[in-house]
């Protein structure tokens, strides 16, 4: 009986690609299975036993190639694969595809991060367009300039007048909308300051005087001597401009 369920594990063990037990241990069960029919007179033979490993591979599609390779081999040369070579040959594939499987998964996590990175920095990049891009939706239109509303101008007729610090103060000495204004403003107040004498010379007609001319003098304010300079027997009309 204990020899009719080594061969049945023997016959139905499977290696699953991908699964909890490696191909090194699943060869090495087998082993395990052959040594011990062995121990109660049930050897096999090298090619049943070779055969036994190849049937366990069925489900691993990946190492049919090899099996393939081998079984050519095998018919060009005449030469039978020994079980201990077979081992050998399918433990070296399955390193080989461990290791390759370990470098593309390598890749692939270096791969990722390096799209995760250039994505933030796009999102970051897009996130600093935005706020320039929102930045640039203030314009004032008291000084004409970008970056802020009306009601934070420091300019004359912005709602910050003449509550600028001193450092904008400095910086935009004899330049801007106020300045401008206030230069224009006091060239006009110095030419309002000249004060021009108006000289009319009104007659005043007197029947009893035939000797003096009667006239009287209309000046601007400020101007009164010059009125006298010019007639001093004449009345004088001031005219103060109110």
């Amino acid at each position: 009986m204990f020899e009719t369920d080594l061969l049945a594990w023997l016959q139905n063990s499977r290696f699953i690609e991908n699964g909890e037990v490696s191909m090194r241990d699943h060869l090495a069960n087998l082993v395990i299975l052959k040594e011990q029919l062995a121990e109660i007179d049930c050897p096999l033979s090298d090619a049943s036993f070779a055969s036994y490993i190849r049937t366990s591979l069925s489900l691993a599609p990946s190492f049919k190639p090899l099996l393939t390779t081998l079984t050519m081999n095998a018919h060009i040369t005449k030469e039978p694969v020994s079980s201990q070579d077979l081992i050998w040959h399918i433990n070296e594939e399955a390193n080989n595809a461990a290791i390759e499987n370990s470098i593309n998964q390598h890749h692939e996590a270096m791969i990722a991060a390096h799209a995760k990175a250039k994505g933030e920095s796009k999102d970051t990049k897009k996130k600093s367009n935005s706020k320039g891009k929102s930045k640039d939706k203030h314009h004032c239109s008291n000084c004409g300039r970008n970056g802020h509303t009306n009601d934070q101008c420091f300019e004359e007729g912005g709602g910050m007048a003449g509550k600028a610090p001193d450092w904008w103060v400095k910086k935009h000495k004899g330049k801007g909308k106020g300045m401008a204004k206030s230069a224009n403003a006091a060239e006009n107040e110095d030419k309002n300051d000249d004060n021009y004498a108006f000289l009319t010379y009104i007659s005043i007609d007197a029947p009893n005087d035939t000797t003096n001319e009667n006239v009287a003098l209309a000046v601007t304010s400020g101007h009164s001597h010059e009125a006298h300079a010019a007639s001093p027997t004449a009345g004088i009309i001031i005219d103060c401009g109110a």
